[in-house]
This record gives C-alpha cells, structure tokens and sequence, in this order.
C-alpha cells in the first residue's frame, strides 16, 4: 500500500495514494505506517478535518513516542482554527522532543493566533517565548523569525519586529512573497 501510495504521489496522483491507503488501512488497520502515511498525504491535500476524524478511537503504541503524529494533529487542529488543542498537541510533541525548533514555531504560531484571536498578551508573551526558544535552537529557520516579528508588531515593539522581518528576509527571500 505504502509503496503504491508512494508512486501515485510522485505521478503528482495524489487523490489516488490517498485511496490506496485508506484502503490499506482498512485492510491493516493495525500497521502504524499505513496510517501515518495516510495522515500525511491528508496533510498535503489540505484535509485537515479529515485526519482530525481519523484520529478518533486510534491508539497505537507508536502515538506515545512519536512527536510527528503530535505536530501533525497540530498542524490538522491549527489549520482548522482550533488553536488550543494546537497548542496542546504541540506540547505534547515537545515532551517527546524538546529539541524541536520545528515544534517550538509551530507552538508559537498556534499562540500567536490564540492571542489575537482573544487580545490575549499573556499568550502573546507566550508566543514570543516560545519563537525565541526555535530561534536559538536553529537561528537559520526563517519562519520562527517571521513569527517573531510578528509578535513584536502586534505588541508594538516594532524596532523589535523590523529587526525579526529583515532577518527573516535575509534567510529566505521567498518570504516577501507572502
């Protein structure tokens, strides 16, 4: 299924992985990496509220140690403007892997639109913390900048914000298209 799936995707056949690993899951519904693959294909079609329900009842031993599948439901959750339970499975992925700048930016934007969802600066603060900390674990990843900068505006520290933006920039000049 998995290698089938594979295929299709690379024949830019997406819809059609897809199928195929339902299908898998259905028949393996045990095998972690049927489903894991099926999440991540949901992922890049954008189907988030789809891998929201696939979620549900599923517990395979892998879930508790893998902080992937956390990030993943976060990212499902943060696409679909549930920013708590974002945050709460991006803290979850953290316990497993502290390290994780990846983890820490996408806690920090889940925050940053908890914030401003409820003009909450306590969360903002929060935001800002938790981007600093992706920043020293990989000062090269342009987005956590860009979340920074972000936060500062909102805040209105906004040398700070220029200074977040320009590094942000200067990392990746790909950003100024979005």
């Amino acid at each position: 299924y998995i290698n089938l799936a594979y295929l299709y995707r690379r024949e830019k056949r997406l819809r059609d992985a897809i199928e195929v690993l339902k299908i898998g899951h259905k028949n393996v519904p045990s095998d972690y990496f049927i489903f894991f693959n099926l999440l991540n294909y949901l992922q890049e079609a954008g189907e988030y509220k789809n891998i929201i329900q696939a979620f549900q009842g599923k517990n395979y031993i892998q879930m508790e140690h893998d902080p992937a599948i956390s990030n993943l439901l976060g990212n499902a959750y943060y696409e679909t403007r549930n920013f708590e339970k974002a945050i709460d499975k991006y803290k979850k992925a953290l316990s497993i892997d502290p390290e994780s700048q990846l983890l820490f930016a996408n806690l920090g934007e889940a925050q940053l639109s908890l914030a401003m969802k409820k003009k909450d600066k306590k969360m903002l603060m929060k935001a800002i913390q938790s981007f600093q900390t992706a920043v020293k674990l990989d000062p090269e990843y342009a987005y956590s900048y860009l979340g920074l900068g972000k936060a500062y505006r909102l805040l209105g520290r906004f040398n700070e914000a220029i200074a977040s933006f320009r590094r942000a920039l200067d990392l990746d000049d790909k950003l100024g298209e979005t």
